[in-house]
């Protein structure tokens, strides 16, 4: 498994000005990452405004993004619905039209047991023949995922990694020393570097969308044990997304595409426009970030 290892964005959703899906630019977007050097996309993630998009959107998005790839990279497709049937379905289709992997988030909004959590990995993942990733994200699912149930999930027969995002950092060592062949992806952009101290193999970010070449020149850096350089990377990174969640997270991400020339649109409401300030807050940080970061690469030889 080790083509999951490494720099995979978390694709965003680009909307046209009718807040429709705009399949030009997610065409334009998915070349950009893939050029980029990226080993893989994953679409159709929290990122990506997965619950604010119908199946139908979900399933051209993951037509789109396969076709575009052409198999140049990994594509990895979250697919979770709020039933297991629905899940089930976006699973097959996933695999039908070409996905590597499937990513399963539990479900969510009823308060499920510990063993409907499990039930519902083993309905997914025994519908379709290729990885499943199961999917933490506390934060959102208001899920501890499942504290008494990773052992059962992990041992089902094609669950081979799971997505953490957050910050439990005792979680990420145990999942390493309990489960070694068990692919681990952060999906916490800011401790990318502290959880390749733990282990991890590879990240899930959705600042990835607009630093792929930063964050591929992180990871290249740390692994070849150039950890200054990398920690110095990280750093000036974080001090960037600070500014990005301030602004709103995806949306602020989408605006940063639309200076980097790929306009995605706004996000789907509920999700608020930025502000003008928002905006020129966004410009500014960006811009210091871009100065701040040439200084660390012109300081280090070890640049991809």
């Amino acid at each position: 498994m080790l083509e999951y290892k490494g720099i995979f964005p978390a694709v965003v959703t680009p909307f046209n000005e009718h807040d429709e899906l705009n399949i030009k630019e997610l065409i334009n977007l998915s070349n950009k990452l893939i050029n980029s050097g990226v080993s893989g996309l994953f679409i159709t993630g929290t990122t990506g405004e997965v619950f604010l998009l119908s199946q139908e959107e979900r399933k051209q998005i993951i037509k789109t993004v396969v076709e575009t790839n052409n198999s140049r990279v990994k594509i990895i497709a979250q697919i979770s619905a709020f039933n297991t049937k629905d899940s089930i379905d976006m699973a097959q289709f996933a695999q039908e039209n070409g996905v590597d992997a499937i990513s399963v988030l539990p479900p969510i909004y009823f308060r499920y047991s510990a063993q409907q959590i499990v039930d519902f990995y083993k309905d997914i993942a025994k519908s379709v023949d290729i990885p499943v990733f199961a999917y933490d994200i506390p934060a959102n699912t208001q899920i501890e995922v499942m504290d008494e149930a990773y052992k059962d999930i992990f041992s089902i027969k094609n669950i081979v990694g799971i997505k953490v995002s957050h910050k439990n950092l005792r979680l990420l060592e145990k999942f390493r020393k309990d489960y070694p062949n068990l692919i681990i992806h952060i999906g916490s952009d800011e401790i990318l570097t502290t959880a390749l101290n733990y282990g991890v193999d590879g990240a899930v970010g959705s600042t990835y969308n607009i630093l792929p070449q930063e964050f591929l020149n992180l990871f290249y850096n740390y692994n070849l044990g150039q950890k200054d350089t990398a920690n110095a990377i990280q750093e000036i990174c974080n001090e960037f997304i600070l500014t990005l969640c301030a602004c709103g997270g995806t949306p602020a991400v989408k605006y940063i595409l639309k200076l980097q020339g790929i306009d995605c649109g706004e996000s789907r409401k509920p999700f608020s426009s930025l502000s003008n300030s928002d905006k020129e807050l966004l410009k500014k940080a960006y811009l210091e970030f871009q100065q701040q970061y040439s200084k660390v690469i012109k300081a280090s030889v070890k640049a991809i």
